[in-house]
């Protein structure tokens, strides 16, 4: 499954619980914008790095959330709400980081 592109839902808030939160309390982290946002600031914590979300004009889907590490490692990731882009970033940091999530697929 490509993170970019991995479906907002509970499989993928699970992985995210036990990356970010080491396995408490699943929240809606992919659905929910109260929950993404406590998400947006472990990804600040956990990297020390500001994560930037907004909208844009120019593709769909509109939401975007990057993480700026330098200006040739910086991470973005696309989706149709503020949540999904949240969710996604953390996803793809999360694999880039050989985190063991790596071994439970996402549903296609």
């Amino acid at each position: 499954m490509n993170p970019y592109k991995a479906p907002a839902g509970n499989e993928l808030d699970i992985q995210l619980a036990a990356y970010f939160f080491k396995n408490e309390s699943v929240q809606p982290y992919s659905t929910d914008p109260k929950h993404a946002s406590r998400l947006k600031k472990a990804i600040e914590a956990k990297y020390d790095q500001d994560v930037v979300v907004g909208l844009t004009r120019t593709r769909t889907p509109f939401h975007f959330a990057r993480l700026d590490e330098d200006p040739s490692t910086s991470v973005e990731t696309l989706a149709e709400s503020y949540a999904l882009a949240l969710a996604r970033l953390a996803l793809v940091l999360a694999l880039r980081r050989n985190s063991p999530i790596v071994s439970v697929p996402l549903a296609a």
